[in-house]
């Protein structure tokens, strides 16, 4: 932040935009949590359970289109305020379930309000920044859903092993209430300006020009929600700790990642184009992957540590740098949220997908799984830059 030379007025915003958003998590990865106790309490199998990230990351996928173009429209300080009252709402009667079938439609609903956060924040920083000081911000901003995801895991770590997994939705829900009245009251909002309009032909167009970003955004989507997602289970599974004490290990690993988004950050600052960041990070991910098939498990673990470096940076890459870097005049909201739900899209496949694989075949499988799409990700941003390449040199 230093770095970019922001004013007072500046860093306010970008530090309220900053912890609001990594409050969203906390109605959000507290589910990765809760999956081993609540696949015992409720007699499901892991399957079953990962249907519940798939019906999230869904919903919030195609959530992040609609909020992307709302956010170009609608003030941004109201839908960031409603997708905050929503989560709280969801949280609180999620923790009184029992019915996996209402569980998926309240995590839907759930994805659909955390899909306000995101497009509609990044609207407010780069209206209040520079085009020179967005570039920085947008590479470091996403460390706020790191900081996020470790405080989440955390809490509802010590929630789990002190109440049972509805206290893992219930409490953080009620917490949410302190950022709701913070966000509201600081008054924070995008600029005004010429009223936007929504445009059906920009919309086709943005997907026709970056379909093989989107394309590779989903497949990137996979493979780190994938991640982010098992990674408790992973953790359960080595027996290295307790069950207990997966919540304090497991918030471990969005640390690391905040070390891959400095990483990327410099990384970008060397290139100038992140989505040559990306393909870097792409690489490094799905070479690390690959190479730990052939360690047994405690070197499995170390090396798949140094593969969630690399993706921390990615994420940030393709949610948040890339979209940046591309977007039209006015369009930061939505072309945002377009790559954020190509993102998401390919994520929620990794909830069912990966907890099936799982189940039959076991983690040297989904961890192939997860390297092969990162390699498919890799190919298609390179495409994409020849066929960029191609048209300018015609």
């Amino acid at each position: 932040m230093g770095a970019a030379n922001l004013t007072s007025e500046q860093r306010r915003v970008v530090l309220t935009a900053w912890g609001t958003y990594a409050c969203f998590y906390l109605g959000r990865l507290n589910l990765s949590i809760a999956l081993p106790a609540m696949t015992t309490a409720l007699s499901a199998n892991r399957a079953e359970i990962g249907a519940l990230g798939t019906v999230f990351f869904w919903t919030y996928g195609i959530g992040t289109l609609v909020n992307g173009e709302l956010g170009n429209i609608v003030r941004p300080r109201l839908l960031v305020a409603a997708g905050l009252l929503a989560i709280i709402l969801v949280n609180v009667i999620f923790s009184l379930q029992t019915s996996l079938l209402i569980m998926a439609i309240l995590w839907g609903i759930n994805g659909v309000a955390q899909s306000a956060g995101w497009s509609p924040l990044l609207r407010v920083i780069t209206d209040h920044v520079s085009a020179q000081q967005r570039g920085q911000i947008s590479t470091l901003f996403p460390i706020s859903f790191q900081i996020g995801a470790a405080v989440t895991w955390v809490l509802t770590g010590a929630l789990v092993a002190a109440w049972g997994w509805q206290a893992a939705f219930l409490v953080p829900g009620l917490l949410l209430l302190l950022p709701l009245v913070h966000w509201w009251r600081s008054g924070i909002d995008g600029r005004a300006g010429q009223p936007a309009r929504f445009s059906l032909a920009t919309s086709l167009g943005d997907l026709r020009g970056f379909a093989p970003l989107l394309l590779a955004n989903a497949l990137g989507g996979f493979a780190l929600v994938g991640t982010i997602f098992w990674t408790p289970t992973y953790v359960v599974d080595t027996g290295y700790v307790s069950a207990s004490a997966t919540g304090v290990v497991s918030a471990m690993l969005p640390l690391v990642g905040i070390v891959g988004m400095v990483g990327s950050s410099r990384l970008m600052q060397h290139s100038g184009r992140a989505e040559v960041t990306a393909m870097q990070l792409l690489a490094v991910g799905a070479a690390l992957m690959g190479g730990a098939l052939l360690l047994p498990l405690a070197g499995q673990a170390l090396v798949l540590l140094l593969a969630l470096t690399a993706l921390g940076g990615l994420g940030g890459m393709m949610t948040s740098a890339i979209p940046v870097q591309f977007a039209g005049a006015g369009r930061t909201s939505s072309t945002t949220g377009i790559f954020n739900g190509a993102f998401n899209l390919g994520g929620g496949f990794a909830g069912v997908a990966s907890g099936a694989l799982l189940e039959s075949s076991g983690w040297n499988a989904v961890l192939l799984m997860w390297a092969t799409a990162l390699v498919l990700a890799l190919a298609l941003i390179a495409w994409f830059r020849w066929q960029r390449s191609t048209a300018y040199e015609m």
